[in-house]
């Protein structure tokens, strides 16, 4: 079967591990950054949020959020996560899910100071990054190939201390068969084009994960304490 990427085919337990981490978030003004083809989006306006907006760079994948549905509250917007085109203050929560370890080394307190300054009083920081634990950065081809980042829980507690969030919540997700389906992934994805065989299996597989204690996934939630630049 050729490869299929859209929202019905790429929603996987870890993207539903991120939806049950985000919480309650109706009447709330969010902003998800990484947006990719809005899988996140579609599902927070379903659980009944005010208004999001999705920012990426990827205009091939912009365009297909746009092909995959048309929604209320909801709009994308191709931008970097390094200069939010925001004022501050306008959104209720910020959502970065798998993307601080896809952004060049050190410029992660730049990007959290920006999710910082347009985050309102008390606003909600989401975060989830490959843990660093040293069976998932094994089990990583591009842990080795391209320097993909893993995040220790005290280094990233150090980060958010300097860019102004309390974390409020840590929560762990996700396992083995996680990281062997990130494995068969880059393989019959980039190497093949085709979709990965046995894929309904190894979903049943990794939710049965995400439900217990795992060691994968780091996902946080953090407190905005005040703007970074007022420092």
């Amino acid at each position: 079967m050729r490869y299929r990427e859209d929202i019905q085919t790429r929603f996987t337990a870890r993207h539903k591990a991120c939806i049950e981490f985000s919480g309650d978030v109706k009447g709330r003004l969010v902003l998800d950054v990484g947006c990719w083809i809005g899988w996140y989006e579609k599902i927070m306006v379903e659980k009944g949020c005010k208004f999001i907006v999705g920012i990426d760079l990827d205009r091939s994948a912009l365009r297909k959020t746009k092909k995959g549905f048309l929604v209320d509250r909801c709009e994308f917007v191709c931008a970097s996560a390094h200069k939010l085109p925001f004022k501050p203050g306008g959104f209720d929560a910020v959502s970065m899910f798998d993307v601080l370890e896809h952004l060049p080394a050190g410029s992660d307190f730049g990007v959290l100071s920006e999710a910082n300054r347009v985050l309102n009083t008390n606003g909600l920081l989401l975060v989830s990054v490959p843990n660093n634990h040293f069976l998932i950065k094994l089990l990583d081809p591009a842990y080795f190939s391209i320097g993909h980042r893993h995040y220790a829980l005290d280094g990233i507690k150090g980060l958010m201390e300097k860019t102004s969030f309390n974390i409020c919540e840590v929560k762990y997700g996700g396992g083995i068969v996680e990281a062997i389906s990130m494995i068969f992934l880059y393989i019959f994805k980039h190497l093949f084009g085709i979709e990965v065989p046995f894929k309904s299996f190894a979903e049943y597989l990794r939710r049965k994960e995400y439900q217990g204690k795992g060691f994968a996934t780091l996902f946080l939630k953090a407190e905005r304490r005040l703007s970074a630049h007022a420092r």
